[in-house]
């Protein structure tokens, strides 16, 4: 998949690309359960 046009076609939702790792992997699903505001 595209990630531009996954962004495009979800704007409000973090997109964490592959590898998945990291802090970008824990700050989306904790952004995703509402843990944290969004950025």
């Amino acid at each position: 998949s595209d990630p531009e046009e996954i962004r495009g076609s979800f704007p409000d939702i973090r997109l964490v690309t592959k590898p998945y790792s990291g802090e970008d992997l824990i700050e989306a699903v904790a952004m995703a359960c509402g843990r944290v505001p969004s950025a």
